[in-house]
């Protein structure tokens, strides 16, 4: 069976470029809102070029209720099916660790915190000063706060910065990630108010 005229998305993970580029697509988008209103949290582990930044991303514009990008596929009739409930739209904050300048505890905040500034932009609300990783915990409670709705939280190459680390025997870099890590007022991430879903995703 010939494969119809189109073009195959093998430079982007964009979900939104994909679909106003009519690019090749092959529809999964049933296993984004199975994932997204059955579970809390998902951890996606696969083998590299599997899919997963492109999968992400489709969760993400989901979440933000981009009902546009997703019409005529699987995910369309199921949402409609939640009837005043359906494309609600939610603040995500997307964090992809692989576009770090490098495996240092300053890229690495510096990434948090633009971050954060955009998906503040994008809902009106007022760009706070992210000093800490704790500053995260108040801007998620205050994004659920203002805009009513649960905020997804979406982590792509966690790990990329800790394998580069560990490659080149950075010892105190990974302490001082350790250490950030840790929040002072001794909150975990499963116990933020407000976070839903987080996607991590190894690399494998």
């Amino acid at each position: 069976m010939a494969m119809e005229t189109g073009i195959f998305p093998t430079t982007t993970a964009s979900f939104e470029k994909i679909r106003e580029d009519v690019m090749h697509y092959v529809d999964k988008t049933d296993l984004v809102w199975q994932l997204a209103n059955r579970c809390e949290v998902v951890f996606l582990s696969r083998p590299r070029r599997f899919g997963k930044s492109m999968f992400l991303d489709t969760v993400g514009c989901y979440l933000e209720g981009q009902k546009e990008l997703f019409e005529g596929l699987r995910i369309a009739e199921l949402e409609e099916g939640k009837g005043e409930k359906a494309w609600v739209k939610h603040p995500v904050l997307r964090f992809d660790f692989s576009a770090l300048a490098g495996p240092t505890e300053k890229s690495m905040n510096r990434m948090l915190q633009t971050r954060v500034k955009e998906t503040c932009r994008q809902v009106g609300l007022p760009v706070p000063s992210i000093s800490s990783p704790d500053d995260i915990y108040d801007v998620i409670t205050e994004l659920r706060h203002q805009t009513g709705a649960r905020v997804g939280v979406l982590i792509d190459e966690y790990d990329s910065p800790l394998l580069d680390m560990l490659a080149s025997g950075d010892a105190a870099g990974l302490e001082a990630v350790k250490g950030s890590a840790a929040s002072p007022r001794g909150r975990s991430v499963s116990s933020w108010p407000g976070r839903w879903p987080a996607w991590p995703r190894p690399r494998a």
